[in-house]
């Protein structure tokens, strides 16, 4: 599971929920529509969970960011923020679901953001080392 299968999730989970709005996962300077959502990785935290001779197992929080532009009132701005929390509570991801934390929004020049977590497990097989091989002794005792 890759960076963009997660923008790609959210935005499906976005497109589903608001069909009118356009939805952008790159960066643009201008010429976007005013009903619209931008989906941005904002930081991604990773720490290692568990750790073998063969394998190891990290978890990683991916931190983004969406920003709705659109021109409704304030409190159509709040049912909005409302709403997101529900359709961004689960996303799927290439057939997984994952879980939306640590969700909040605030406003800023009229813009709705708001920021959710989504936490994936990594998994890194190592070389696998053939096992050491039975040495058997035989002791004799002198009489």
């Amino acid at each position: 599971m890759t960076l963009s299968d997660i923008k790609l999730g959210i935005a499906e989970a976005l497109k589903t929920a608001y069909p009118k709005f356009d939805i952008y996962t790159e960066y643009l300077e201008q010429g976007f529509t005013d009903r619209c959502f931008f989906i941005e990785r904002i930081g991604s935290q990773k720490s290692e969970i568990l750790c073998f001779s063969d394998i190891e197992r990290y978890e990683q929080t991916h931190n983004f960011s969406i920003t709705c532009f659109c021109d409704d009132s304030k409190t159509k701005l709040d049912e909005l923020s409302d709403s997101l929390y529900y359709t961004l509570s689960e996303i799927t991801v290439s057939d997984v679901k994952l879980r939306g934390l640590s969700m909040s929004h605030s406003y800023s020049d009229g813009a709705l953001v708001f920021w959710v977590d989504y936490k994936t497990i990594t998994v890194m097989e190592g070389e696998k080392i053939p096992e050491m091989e039975v040495l058997k002794t035989d002791v004799n005792k002198k009489e």
